[in-house]
């Protein structure tokens, strides 16, 4: 049985990819990992050498994690696929698994990764491995991960869609699960405002209700 795993991860933010790689280590399994963003990049790494393990986000910005099992299900149609998502919305995971989703693992319950791998590859973690790994405390190691601590967003009462500070369209439990704390706007789009301004006279958008939640701010933490 292989002991060193080639790992392939799917990840757009550096301080998960970090996590995840802490946690296999401190799980005791043997890997190398490489980390790709792009459909570009997982089409390049796909064709260098196969993985024994793909671990995906459900959401990047330039991939959707489900596109991305498609592509890997098109070259090799028996290779775990786990997706590691901060979303544990059930719809959403019983779509991963019709579409042929190995298994999944939420953020935040990142200690059943290494039954998910197991299960997964077949390959059981060493425990020396694991003995090994420096102990560092939460305090001590997610500080170098250069989390934000706040972010402000824009919610559109009308296509429910959240931009971030640059105006890019987020997933709305990602991008709050990376912050302690989060400034939400409500506000018309500029596409929505497009939209509404071509609808036909007779039947006019309402807006009414909309314009009475634009720029009211509430926090999420």
């Amino acid at each position: 049985m292989k002991i060193n795993l080639r790992i392939l991860l799917l990840e757009d933010s550096l301080a998960d990819a970090k996590l995840i790689e802490r946690e296999l280590l401190r799980d005791g399994f043997s890997f190398t990992l490489s980390r790709v963003q792009t459909e570009t990049e997982l089409r390049s790494e796909l064709a260098l050498a196969q993985p024994d393990l793909v671990l995906s986000n459900h959401l990047l910005p330039k991939l959707d994690g489900l596109a991305a099992l498609a592509i890997v299900r098109q070259s090799f149609s028996a290779m775990p696929f786990i997706f590691v998502s901060a979303s544990n919305d059930q719809q959403m995971v019983c779509d991963m698994f019709e579409e042929g989703a190995t298994d999944y693992v939420f953020k935040r319950d990142l200690k059943d990764l290494a039954f998910a791998v197991t299960k997964a590859t077949g390959v059981q973690p060493d425990p020396a491995l694991a003995a090994a790994v420096p102990a560092e405390s939460p305090a001590e190691f997610l500080p170098q991960l250069s989390i934000p601590v706040s972010g402000a967003l824009v919610l559109c009462p009308r296509c429910h869609q959240a931009r971030d500070e640059s105006g890019q369209i987020v997933a709305l439990a990602d991008y709050c699960f990376h912050r302690a704390e989060s400034v939400i706007t409500r506000r018309i789009c500029e596409e929505c405002v497009r939209l509404a301004a071509a609808a036909p006279a007779d039947k006019p958008a309402p807006a009414g209700k909309a314009s009475a939640l634009a720029n009211k701010p509430m926090v999420s933490a």
